[in-house]
Order: C-alpha cells, then sequence, then structure tokens
C-alpha cells in the first residue's frame, strides 16, 4: 500500500489520516440560505408594489382597510424573514456540532492505532512522520514533531526498544544517521489507518463534483484556520513562559 504524504499521517496539522472520514452531509449550505432569503426579500417588495398601485385605484375609502392589510403583510415579511434567520443559524449550529463530532471520531480512530501499536499519541505521531517521510534525521523529525532535541531523543530510544523504529546510516551522507520504521511497525500501520482509505473514497462516490468540490474548501478553509489557532496559542504559551522568567 503507498504511503500518505507527512500532512495526511496521525495527529498531523489540521489533516486526519486520510479523506475518508468525510461523513457529515447538509443538503442546504448557508449560501443557500442567503439566496433563499434574497429571493423572499425580492417577493416581498414586488407584492408591495402590487398592492401599492391597487391601493391607489381603489380610492381613500378602502385605505383604512389597505393599511390593515399591508401592516398585516408587513409583519408577516418579518415572520417569514426572521424564521429565514432562525433556520441559517440552526443549519451553521448543525454544520458546526458536525465538524466537532468528526474531529471527535479521528481522535477515537487515533487512540485506537495508539492502542494497537502499544505506544502514546506523540509516539504514534512520529512514527507517522516517519513512515510518510521514509527516513528522517532527528533534527528534522524534532522540527516536524515540534518536540525539543531531548524529547525527540528519548522518543525514538522508546519506539526503538519496542521494536517501531529501527536507526540506520543516511545513504546520502554516511556520517548521519536516520531512523526508519520496521516492517511490523508499517504493517501495523497499515491495518489501522489503510481501511480508513478505502472506506473514505466508498463514501465520496455518493457526492456529485459540485458537492465534493463544496467539502473541499470546506475542509482547506477549515485546516487554516486551525493552524493559525495553533500558532496564537503557541505565541500566547511562549508570550506566558517570557514573563514566568522574568524576560
Amino acid at each position: 500500500m503507498s504511503k500518505q504524504s507527512p500532512e495526511t499521517w496521525p495527529n498531523d496539522p489540521g489533516l486526519k489520516p486520510i479523506s475518508g472520514r468525510w461523513s457529515a452531509r447538509s443538503d442546504v449550505t448557508p449560501l443557500q440560505e442567503d439566496a433563499t432569503a434574497d429571493l423572499v426579500k425580492s417577493a416581498d417588495g414586488s407584492d408591495g408594489g402590487d398592492t401599492a398601485g391597487h391601493d391607489e385605484r381603489e380610492g381613500d375609502g378602502t385605505a383604512g382597510h389597505d393599511e390593515s392589510e399591508g401592516d398585516g403583510t408587513a409583519g408577516h415579511d418579518e415572520s417569514e424573514s426572521g424564521g429565514a434567520a432562525g433556520r441559517g443559524g440552526e443549519i451553521r449550529q448543525s454544520a458546526a456540532d458536525a465538524a466537532a463530532e468528526f474531529g471527535a471520531a479521528a481522535d477515537e480512530v487515533d487512540d485506537a492505532a495508539a492502542g494497537l501499536l502499544g505506544v502514546n499519541r506523540t509516539d504514534l505521531r512520529i512514527l507517522g512522520l516517519v513512515s510518510a517521510a521514509g527516513a528522517m534525521t532527528a533534527g528534522v523529525l524534532a522540527v516536524r514533531a515540534r518536540l525539543s532535541p531531548a524529547a525527540t531523543t528519548a522518543a525514538i530510544q522508546r519506539l526503538a526498544a519496542a521494536g517501531h523504529l529501527r536507526r540506520d546510516v543516511d545513504p546520502a551522507d554516511r556520517r548521519r544517521a536516520v531512523v526508519r520504521v520496521t516492517a511490523e511497525a508499517s504493517a501495523m500501520l497499515d491495518l489501522a489507518y489503510g481501511p480508513i482509505a478505502e472506506a473514505g473514497h466508498r463514501l465520496l462516490t455518493a457526492y456529485s463534483p459540485a458537492e465534493l468540490t463544496l467539502i473541499v474548501d470546506f475542509l482547506r478553509v477549515g485546516r487554516r484556520m486551525q493552524l493559525d489557532q495553533a500558532a496564537r496559542i503557541r505565541a500566547a504559551a511562549a508570550s506566558r513562559e517570557e514573563r514566568q522568567a522574568g524576560i
């Protein structure tokens, strides 16, 4: 089975192991809600114009009657507009809830995969990064995993002792050492994540190209938002550490 790119492995920022976890679907989007609201407003305006012309033709004798009907129509229009806005809010909340549930379900998969290999989530992330790259130096791995050199060395030692990583000489520079995922660990990663790719692609066949385009756009925008928020949190943590150190 082919290896996924680094961005598609467990806990890599923003994306989960494979696209097959797209499970939530909404037949009505916020854009469709806005279009519906515009149509309602347009219809209200044309109805108001017809009523006004009818009022002028009828004369002053029915002015009071027309005014009361106009007030009733206005109230009805406001009620419809309020209802459309309420439905739009409900759909947006449902979408937000579905996205949160999607992320929670993805975490469940990663927890299960970590249990299969007998590792913690940080070590699972390291295995995913090394497996996707084929081989990595400890320095590059530390940067990709956002770990300190000491923490990366400790993780490599744990994974090597568990039989999940092996040290090797870098064929491009024999002065450097690299780490690789063992055949046994690679087989377990494929067992955990391989079927997700197949199931995901089967799910995607139920969607039209237009729907898939919308889904891809949502996921990419959402990924960018998540990365921005992660950067914000890291900056807050760094600022806090500086204050505590008296810098």
